[in-house]
């Protein structure tokens, strides 16, 4: 019932103990609605709720310094501890946690939709489009991250994770 929690196992011990240990869930991403916010985990659960200053400083516990949350873009559901977010939500959560890890503190933001778009830390977009294929798709995010030019970057269109797409801004050379 605790939403920060993922497992518990309780032992008895003789005489008249009980052990527990408790496996914690991890936050994923911070999803923004106006002045409130909630930490998400990569499932979508919803585990704590308040003001986003309050909820990206919770998300950041433990990180290294400088770590910013990755941002969820979504709006128009309950943000009550416990629950789980609808699956649009949930599935932004899912690409968040997967970019917070590989490759981490390149993205910024997720903007959950029908067709998922990721907004660079050092500007720029990366279309993902349907959450088909994620695994490729953030593979490829990965390499066009660790090997590309990504210096005035408009759009990086990884609908087709095999064939990215790199458009860069106007009137850069």
């Amino acid at each position: 019932a605790l939403p920060w929690v993922a497992e518990a196992d309780v032992r008895r011990a003789f005489p008249g103990t009980l052990e527990i240990d408790i496996v914690e869930r991890q936050a994923a991403g911070l999803v923004v609605d106006g002045d409130r916010a909630a930490v998400v985990d990569e499932a979508g659960r919803i585990l704590d709720v308040g003001t986003p200053p309050e909820m990206s400083a919770l998300v950041q516990r433990g990180e290294s310094v400088g770590h910013r949350p990755v941002i969820i873009e979504a709006s128009g559901f309950d943000l009550a501890p416990g629950t789980e977010a609808p699956a649009v939500v949930a599935v932004a959560a899912d690409v968040a946690a997967r970019v917070e890890r590989n490759p981490a503190g390149a993205v910024s933001t997720v903007i959950a939709g029908e067709d998922l778009v990721l907004e660079l830390t050092d500007g720029g977009s990366v279309l993902l489009g349907a959450a088909s294929d994620l695994d490729t798709k953030i593979e490829s995010l990965r390499t066009m991250i660790a090997r590309a030019d990504l210096s005035c970057l408009d759009t990086l269109d990884l609908r087709v994770a095999t064939r990215p797409v790199l458009t860069r801004e106007d009137g850069c050379s």
